[in-house]
């Protein structure tokens, strides 16, 4: 009971880590100190989403277990690079370092399922 206890809140916790650190990257990926933009934004995304992999996989104990962070993750980054009717945008499509946010972010969650790749024996 406490081991399916854990996987549902691991479930839940990444989800909603999922939508919080987008939130976060979204919001600091157009960080600037005086007029020069800060890329920061870019290892907190990767090292968060990283971090998040593994989390899902340690508490939910399934290798798709990542998709309960990667999904929040995706919808709240395709918002926020989408023009709202009124013109607005949360990551500028000039902004190279919100760009940089987006793809370090996917890579982050990425990297971690290389340790699944097994290699070729070739014999």
């Amino acid at each position: 009971m406490i081991e399916w206890l854990t996987r549902i809140y691991g479930a839940v916790v990444a989800f909603l880590l999922g939508a919080l650190t987008a939130i976060f990257e979204v919001f600091y990926s157009n960080l600037r100190v005086g007029s020069v933009l800060v890329p920061a934004t870019m290892l907190v995304a990767f090292a968060a989403n990283f971090g998040l992999t593994w989390f899902a996989w340690y508490t939910v104990d399934k290798t798709w277990a990542p998709v309960f962070a990667i999904v929040p993750w995706c919808v709240v980054m395709v918002a926020a690079v989408t023009e709202r009717p009124e013109g607005d945008w949360l990551i500028l499509p000039d902004n190279w370092a919100g760009a940089l946010a987006v793809v370090a972010g996917m890579a982050g969650f990425a990297t971690p399922f290389l340790r699944l790749v097994k290699p070729r024996r070739v014999v």
